[in-house]
């Protein structure tokens, strides 16, 4: 994709700035005219309060001119965003004024358009259901809200009216799909290393419409905290899918990756902290195996009961029965270990449900569950009757020596993919898998190898920020760490604008920042150019598309992604604790408005967070010479 390289208009920007802008005396909330001075500083530590420096009594002020831009915002998304954003940074100084921001906030979420079934593609229900605006951003400012106060978001999540979703009986979606429950469970999930009773408590609430699969991260997270709390609440899930008739297998298969860690059809995903635990490897506990396997038995053959109505009615088969043969083939083993006096009567259900489905289906389900060697899915790629049924095995066999460890063989697998699209994309994926793995393993020389071949910029700059952090806070070696830093940076300048170029330099200034804030400041100033020729119109060429499946398969998903990607809280919080009003100077110059607001929300954040000033050498060195301390420009000049 080609772009008009602009003038570099925002450097320019610098030279006009308005030095006479009166800055806000913070305690008082009102505009003065004048600069806060060092005696006002020092009046309010003695009173007893919380003592400001100058930084950040004009971050205040600056947080206030900053909400008012946020008002002419025509994204209305994009407006709520910045300014529950703004309301969290300003917490901590005017607590009162935050609620009603984070409040006001989260009720203007109402006032959101939903997209129309012709915008989303594919069946409406599920779409909107899965791609719903008003839905994504109230979770985002729940999280903001939760870590301040959960009772506040407990309150805001009362609020919010369900809107039934009425889906086809040839579509199944795991969970309720009750917005309530989904946010009394992120809202747990986001307090449960701190509060863990009091996220039992809403991960209850949510069960009153059923059991979400998002309760298995809060359970594991809870578990860590409280094995005895997480087995309670467990229980009471139980209870919760037996008063939910409606998808009993989708209960069965999540409720199960509790009670059976290796249960491979349960939903093991991870939200909470990114490590798995020794008490989630620890053996299964003997009472809850009891219970579970009980309610499974008896859901399985109401199920049973179900489907022979069904037949009898001459209706159709159920079209979830491949969903339900696997979930029953996986518990298989567990009743035949824990129950053996129900396995016979489990085994004969699985072979009832096989008789509906084509043997074709049924060998496919059968395989993959299956540990099979990438020497053995090779083989079977050989005989695969079709290209796709080809390359899909072939993938498999990458994957599985990629799991090895054997990543030269995965690339060698990968490249006899015939589809070019898939063969490249799974190429990167081996890549960066492999790149992340050496990091883990600290050997930063394979890392490298790997990494630098990455397409992706965004993954590139990902990676070598990683083995940069490796490389300086483990191994303590600043040259080295540089030295990989400059060389990202070298190869991601090389890349035509772009919002991923534009993305990557931002991860790259924001830990440059960390190690050499001079350095830093010169590498932001090249993303903030990057900007200011970037095009991120989501209607234009420049903008960032995503397609989850497609119109012949009746089911797709397409979202679009503006200048809010972007990334402005590594590197500009960082640097206005080094120098404020550079670091101002700098996210002023960006010429996209709203793009320009959310860098000056980062260094805001930046000079209301640090613990304490930066040490006058290390200002010294990033400030250039002889620089009047000019107060912040409106940021709608």
């Amino acid at each position: 994709m080609s772009h008009i390289f602009k003038a570099i208009g925002g450097l320019l920007l610098i030279a006009a700035l308005d030095l006479t802008v009166a800055a806000q005396n913070v305690k008082e909330n009102k505009s003065s005219g004048e600069k806060p001075s060092a005696s006002s500083v020092r009046s309010e530590s003695s009173s007893g309060e919380k003592a400001l420096n100058v930084d950040q009594q004009r971050a205040l002020w600056l947080l206030d001119q900053l909400f008012e831009t946020a008002k002419e915002f025509s994204d209305d998304q994009l407006k709520i965003r910045v300014q529950a954003q703004i309301a969290d940074a300003l917490w901590e100084y005017d607590e009162a004024r935050a609620r009603r921001q984070f409040a006001d906030a989260f009720r203007a979420i109402d006032l959101i358009p939903l997209p129309k079934p012709q915008q989303i593609g594919g069946a409406p229900a599920v779409a909107l259901a899965l791609n719903n605006p008003q839905r994504q951003l109230r979770s985002e400012i729940l999280r903001l809200i939760s870590r301040r106060d959960t009772q506040l978001a407990e309150k805001l999540i009362k609020t919010v009216v369900d809107v039934p979703v009425s889906l086809s009986p040839d579509i199944v979606i795991p969970g309720n799909q009750s917005e309530q429950a989904s946010l009394y469970l992120q809202t747990a999930l986001a307090i449960v290393e701190t509060d863990p009773q009091r996220a039992a408590q809403l991960a209850k609430s949510s069960l009153s419409s059923g059991v979400d699969p998002m309760l298995i991260p809060v359970l594991q997270a809870i578990k860590r905290k409280n094995a005895a709390l997480a087995d309670d609440l467990f229980i009471n899930a139980l209870s919760a899918a037996q008063r939910n008739s409606s998808q009993p297998t989708a209960n069965i298969a999540v409720l199960a990756s509790y009670v059976f860690p290796n249960f491979s059809g349960g939903v093991r995903i991870s939200l909470g902290p990114g490590r798995e635990s020794e008490t989630e490897q620890e053996q299964p506990n003997p009472a809850l195996i009891h219970q579970f396997l009980n309610f499974a038995y008896n859901a399985i053959w109401q199920q049973a009961q179900q489907a022979q109505t069904s037949a009898t009615d001459g209706q159709r088969a159920d079209p979830r029965a491949a969903i339900d043969y696997m979930t029953i083939q996986q518990l298989l083993p567990f009743f035949d270990q824990y129950m053996p006096d129900k396995a016979a009567a489990i085994r004969g259900r699985l072979d009832e449900i096989a008789r509906s489905m084509p043997v074709r289906q049924i060998d496919s389900l059968s395989n993959i569950n299956q540990s099979n060697s990438p020497e053995e899915l090779l083989s079977r790629a050989e005989t695969a009757q079709t290209q796709a049924q080809r390359d899909s095995l072939l993938m498999q066999a990458a994957l599985a020596a990629s799991r090895r460890g054997e990543i030269d063989q995965a690339i060698s697998i990968v490249d006899k993919i015939k589809n070019e699209q898939v063969r490249s994309s799974f190429k990167s994926l081996i890549h960066f898998q492999a790149t992340l793995s050496a990091i883990s393993r600290e050997d930063i020389d394979t890392a490298y190898r790997y990494g630098k071949d990455l397409p992706n910029l965004q993954q590139r700059a990902f990676v070598f920020s990683l083995m940069a952090r490796v490389l300086f806070d483990k191994k303590k070696d600043l040259p080295h760490a540089m030295e990989v830093l400059n060389e990202a940076e070298k190869l991601i300048a090389r890349a035509e604008d772009g919002p991923d170029k534009a993305r990557a330099m931002l991860t790259i200034a924001g830990v440059v920042a960390r190690i050499d804030s001079l350095r830093g400041f010169e590498i932001m100033r090249s993303a903030v150019e990057t900007i200011n020729h970037t095009d991120f119109d989501p209607q234009q060429p420049g903008g960032v598309t995503t397609t989850i499946g497609s119109r012949s398969s009746g089911f797709m998903i397409t979202t679009t992604f503006g200048t809010n990607t972007l990334n402005f809280d590594e590197g500009f919080p960082l640097l206005a604790q080094i120098d404020f009003d550079r670091a101002l100077l700098l996210a002023q110059s960006i010429e996209k408005k709203e793009a320009s607001v959310l860098a000056q929300l980062a260094v805001c954040r930046g000079a209301l967070r640090q613990s304490r000033e930066a040490q006058p050498e290390e200002k010294d060195k990033a400030k250039e010479p002889d620089k009047d301390k000019p107060l912040p420009k409106r940021p709608d000049n």
